[in-house]
Order: structure tokens, then sequence, then C-alpha cells
């Protein structure tokens, strides 16, 4: 019986060991898809404007604050952001791990590592800030066309906004 106990306490420790050496290489297949699709250069693009932005909303916040002292709160802002980048970089791992299977991953990474995947993956920051530009030009189009739209209905029902 006891020999019945080993063999069955083995058998799921291998299991155990064998499922846990799946997810650790899924996750190592993640962290080099990251690396090399070029998302974390995207994420590293996107550092520049999201500066500002901060820089913007310091100015707000304390409108007598110094170059100097603006410059110091800046330079934490930006050493959180090389600090945290990992983080991120973890946070994302369940999400393409619960996203794609091991083999769709290992397919993209493969895609990747050809003249095409590493084109797409050089081009595609600069593509998604030109996106992010596209993206913002027409979501001031779409404000103005619908606000103009609605205050016309809203009219016809009646209303005057």
């Amino acid at each position: 019986m006891s020999r019945l106990l080993s063999l069955f306490v083995g058998i799921l420790l291998a299991v155990s060991t064998l499922q846990t050496a799946h997810a650790e290489s899924k996750q190592d297949k993640i962290r080099e898809l990251i690396k090399i699709s070029g998302a974390s250069s995207t994420l590293d693009m996107m550092r520049g404007p999201m500066i500002q932005q901060l820089r913007v909303n310091l100015d707000q916040a304390l409108p007598n604050l110094t170059d100097d002292h603006r410059q110091q709160l800046i330079g934490v802002i930006e050493e959180e952001f090389e600090a945290t980048f990992p983080e991120f970089v973890n946070m994302m791992i369940p999400v393409f791990d619960e996203t794609f299977t091991e083999k769709e991953i290992n397919d993209v990474v493969a895609f990747y590592k050809t003249d095409s995947g590493k084109a797409f993956a050089e081009k595609q920051p600069q593509m998604m800030m030109k996106s992010m530009q596209a993206g913002q030009a027409w979501g001031q189009l779409f404000g103005q066309r619908v606000t103009e739209r609605v205050k016309a209905k809203a009219k016809e029902l009646g209303y005057n906004i």
C-alpha cells in the first residue's frame, strides 16, 4: 500500500513539475515575443508624450514651480518609469498567456525573426505614434460632428442645448 501511495505521490510531483516547466517555458517565450515584437520600443516612444503630459499636470498643480524644481520632479517621474517598466512587462505576461496558445506564440516569434518581422517590429513604434495622431485628429472631428448633430436633433425634439 505504501508503495502505491509513493508511486501516486511521485506521479503527482512529476506532473506538477512538467506543468511548471511548461508554464515557465511559455512565459519565457512571451518575454521573448514582447522583446522582439517591438512592444518595448513602442512603449518607450510613448514615454516622451507621457512625461510631457505629466509636466503640464505639474505646471497646473504647482504654478509657482521653479525650473530647477520642475526638473527634479520630472527626474523622479523618469526614474519611476524606468523602475516600474519591468513590472508592466510582468503584468502583460498573463494577458498574453490567456490570449494566445503556446503554438501561436511560437509562430509569432518565428515571424518576428524573419526579415519582414524585423522590419515590422522596427517600424511599428513610428506607425503607432502616427496612428495615435490620426486617432486624435479623428476624435476631434468626431466630437465636433457629433456635437452638431446632437444639438440639431435635440432642437428638433424641442430642446435647446
